[in-house]
């Protein structure tokens, strides 16, 4: 093929080349060997055997860590990831696949003084419960992505999502979901500034919130800056994979994961989202797209970050790796627990 020849041609060995053959490999920069190989096959310059060749360093490393730790972003597809690992043999706690000190703080606030506060503590915890599974619906800790795990995020549009999280409280009417149960009509709770006043932390750069750690988190209204964005833009692209919800990612994350899911568990409330967003107005809409801009330019980053994962995940080499992949205990699909 024009791939392989052209990439046998090459008179000087690639970074990914490189970095597959050094010895003692960085696990924590495997995912930019990705990335770097992912560009060289499009540019028609790596094919079949350097994906092989990468598969194989994959596999070892993902089979070295203790769990699969995914930061759950409320309304963009957690749920289904849960109960896709639970079936694959994953354990994980039974709330949504996280435990009481991970649940979501939408209204702000931190994580209990008594829970794990660092990455050696997480995994001391998962140890003694036998977890191979947890999602966080917070924010991350000091240290995650932490390098004992295998590290992953699934990203949405921002007013996508802030649209799904609100008809889902409005549906549920509870002091638990944003205390919907004390909203006014939908026309009023839909204009941007009652969200701000009432719902900053939701509406106001959520993602960046949740990557940065709780004084990020429960920052006023319009604290998030360009400073942020750059800090976000790090820790996002430490993930050990990066995933778009979309129509491909079940499929990515099944090839990814050595996973094999029934498809998407998804609490979507579809009649209810066409309202608030008719509520909202396109004025409204346009003002909540400005006031999470650098959410947006984050997706940018991850939408990139996925593409590039996608390319090796999805290429014919890649899944032929990870079909013939054995391990004593296939429980957790790679993780082999």
């Amino acid at each position: 093929s024009s791939s392989s020849s052209s990439s046998s041609s090459l008179a000087e060995p690639s970074h990914f080349e490189l970095a597959l053959s050094a010895e003692g490999l960085n696990e924590s920069r495997l995912q930019d060997v990705r990335r770097s190989l992912a560009g060289a096959i499009e540019a028609k310059l790596a094919g079949a055997p350097q994906v092989k060749s990468y598969t194989r360093q994959y596999l070892q490393s993902f089979s070295q860590r203790k769990a699969i730790f995914f930061h759950h972003v409320s309304k963009t597809g957690g749920t289904t990831l849960c109960t896709c690992g639970s079936l694959n043999g994953c354990k994980a706690p039974e709330k949504n696949c996280h435990e009481s000190f991970d649940r979501p703080l939408w209204e702000g606030g931190y994580r209990r003084i008594a829970s794990p506060q660092t990455c050696e503590a997480m995994a001391e915890y998962n140890k003694g419960l036998h977890i191979t599974l947890e999602g966080d619906e917070n924010f991350l800790f000091s240290g995650a992505p932490c390098p004992e795990f295998w590290n992953i995020i699934v990203l949405r549009d921002p007013i996508d999502r802030l649209i799904s999280h609100l008809a889902m409280c409005y549906e549920y009417n509870q002091s638990s979901c944003l205390y919907s149960n004390t909203w006014p009509s939908p026309a009023e709770f839909m204009r941007p500034d009652w969200l701000f006043e009432n719902q900053h932390i939701v509406t106001d750069n959520y993602l960046i919130r949740t990557l940065l750690g709780g004084a990020v988190f429960n920052l006023p209204l319009n604290a998030i800056g360009d400073e942020h964005l750059q800090q976000a833009r790090r820790v996002l692209e430490s993930f050990d994979a990066v995933y778009i919800l979309d129509s491909d990612f079940l499929k990515i994350a099944e090839t990814s994961l050595g996973w094999k899911c029934k498809g998407s568990q998804r609490t979507g409330h579809d009649v209810i989202e066409m309202m608030l967003r008719t509520l909202a107005t396109p004025s409204g809409i346009a003002h909540l797209k400005q006031q999470n801009k650098f959410d947006a330019a984050l997706l940018e980053t991850g939408s990139h970050l996925a593409r590039l994962d996608s390319v090796v995940f999805q290429h014919s080499a890649f899944a032929a790796s990870v079909a013939n992949f054995r391990c004593q205990h296939k429980r957790c699909g790679f993780l082999c627990q």
